[in-house]
């Protein structure tokens, strides 16, 4: 093979595979560029929550949650009821992906954190008078769950999770009109949904 043969072939082969590695490193999810995010929850429990990448595959985050809801009931004669709910919880959260960057990424999430909820009841009997009893505590909660994360644009992802979670708390009930009060210890476990979770990258 002469040296005119010989320089167009490696010059042709030398391009062939910088195209080659080109085309494989477009094919590679590049990791993401935005190291903060805010997280808002539009269904359910809502949340809100900033979060900080502290490498291509671990967040960190801490989130609250802020829940309120009266009601009231009006029977007949006298007798009606009205209630009041109100609980807050935050605490720190983690996201371990276990997949490369890239549109779908499936991650581990755990919380852990402390919730305040406040709990009000009144109701009348049939003579007029009053049954009211107020309820207040504190616990601290912990979930592990499995999720999955689409990124329809850079900045933006939406996903959610479903996992189990444990509770263990304690509190004091009084009965406002007896002036009667009960100490009391809960625990729960169960499983929860997060609803829908959309993140904004900055």
């Amino acid at each position: 093979m002469n040296l005119r043969t010989l320089v167009p072939l490696a010059a042709a082969t030398l391009l062939a595979s910088g195209t080659a590695a080109a085309q494989s490193a477009d094919s590679t999810p590049a990791e993401p560029r935005y190291a903060n995010s805010f997280v808002v929850q539009v269904n359910g429990n809502p949340v809100i929550g900033l979060w900080h990448r502290v490498s291509p595959s671990v967040e960190a985050g801490l989130e609250m949650s802020a829940r309120r809801s009266t009601s009231s009931t009006d029977l007949t004669g006298n007798t009606g009821q009205s209630l009041r709910f109100t609980s807050v919880s935050v605490g720190p959260a983690v996201k371990l992906f276990t997949a490369p960057a890239g549109a779908l990424r499936p991650y581990v999430y755990g919380s852990a954190g402390v919730s305040f909820v406040r709990n009000r009841s009144e109701s009348h009997n049939s003579s007029g008078d009053p049954d009211v009893y107020e309820q207040k505590g504190h616990a601290f909660d912990g979930s592990l769950a499995l999720g999955l994360e689409w990124h329809p644009v850079e900045r933006v992802s939406i996903g959610g999770h479903a996992g189990v979670l444990g509770s263990w708390g304690t509190g004091t009930v009084k009965y406002v009109v007896s002036d009667g009060t009960v100490d009391t210890n809960d625990s729960v476990a169960g499983t929860f949904n997060s609803g829908v979770r959309v993140q904004f990258y900055f």
